[in-house]
């Protein structure tokens, strides 16, 4: 995809003659509804509607989206000049293959529908530190999960004029798949152990500053597909990430001896996590030594990101709702005994 640097300002909340009729994908998913949440914030701007699968949990107006029954997609794009694009299949077998096969056709029945642009939530490629390179970073080969992420965004580059493709790293929110394994492990397995992906380095973002983003570009255009990497403010390796939410839960990391290979990763988290057995195979599939981090050009709003201790202490509070009492008790005890069992190996 080319590159090019945008800086994109707050879409007017001032009248206009015409409103802009926006399409969400997944609306009912953890950033889609976040995405949603902002867009009320500037209503006045945009007709918005939710295209799901199953009925949506706003009280937007929803039409059938379903890219396993393309008839819905072509109807859900109908009158549409803005596509929010915020489709996985982590959960499928062969996510990676589906995933750019239906990017493929959506692109052909978004074009033909004559949507003037998209914008798609992608993933930052991983890179390696190196003093030899003259930006600091070379590239690394991506895992299946990262390589979908990119194909999709290939594919959709011919869906619209205008495609804007933002590139984040860990997403902090209640409900998402990548906190809610943080938070579990630091929970549930507060252990850490000699592993190169402990060292690899991420720039965690909230899922607000990323619906906020997301919203900004509604209202920008360019010629073209374009990527923008949209990083939070605080950069540190993924052991530093663990000991800070073992901490605000109150609790500590253990260090033990024994390594932790990394292929063991998705079995273990499997066996730990709440997350989709599938979807937490994907994202740990791809756990190694590689660093997650902003190389491309960078997302410029008018507001401040959110820092990383608030954002994870807002969406710690929130995921805690989400739990009942017993469950809550049983794997702070089991955590607990899990952590002092591991200073012992």
């Amino acid at each position: 995809m080319a590159e090019a640097s945008v800086a994109p300002t707050r879409a007017s909340t001032s009248s206009t003659p015409q409103r802009t009729r926006v399409l969400v994908t997944g609306a009912n998913g953890f950033v889609g509804a976040a995405v949603v949440r902002a867009l009320a914030k500037v209503g006045e701007c945009y007709d918005v509607v939710a295209g799901t699968r199953r009925a949506p949990i706003t009280e937007l107006p929803r039409v059938p989206f379903d890219l396993d029954d393309l008839p819905t997609v072509a109807a859900a794009l109908d009158g549409v000049d803005v596509v929010v694009y915020l489709v996985h299949g982590l959960e499928r077998p062969g996510f990676g293959e589906w995933e750019r096969e239906t990017a493929t056709s959506f692109a052909t029945l978004a074009r033909a529908a004559g949507v003037a642009h998209v914008v798609y939530l992608g993933g930052l490629p991983p890179s390696l530190r190196s003093s030899r390179h003259p930006s600091g970073r070379i590239l690394a080969p991506p895992s299946p999960h990262m390589e979908a992420r990119a194909a999709t965004g290939v594919a959709l580059a011919a869906a619209a004029p205008s495609v804007l493709e933002l590139r984040t790293g860990i997403i902090i929110g209640a409900g998402g798949a990548s906190f809610r394994m943080l938070r579990d492990v630091a929970v549930r397995c507060p252990v850490v152990a000699p592993a190169p992906w402990l060292a690899a380095e991420h720039q965690p973002v909230a899922v607000d500053d990323v619906a906020r983003a997301i919203v900004d570009l509604l209202a920008i255009r360019v010629v073209g597909p374009h990527t923008l990497d949209l990083a939070g403010p605080t950069t540190l390796p993924a052991e530093s990430l663990l000991r800070m939410v073992a901490r605000m839960v109150g609790g500590s990391m253990s260090t033990t001896r024994l390594p932790i290979k990394d292929h063991w990763l998705p079995r273990l988290g499997t066996a730990v996590c709440r997350t989709s057995p599938a979807v937490v195979r994907a994202l740990l599939g791809g756990a190694t030594g590689v660093d997650y981090v902003a190389t491309g050009p960078a997302f410029i709003a008018d507001w401040q990101r959110t820092p990383l201790e608030v954002a994870l202490a807002d969406a710690l509070i929130a995921e805690e709702r989400l739990l009942s009492s017993g469950t809550a008790a049983g794997e702070a005890i089991a955590g607990a005994l899990i952590g002092r069992l591991a200073r012992f190996l």
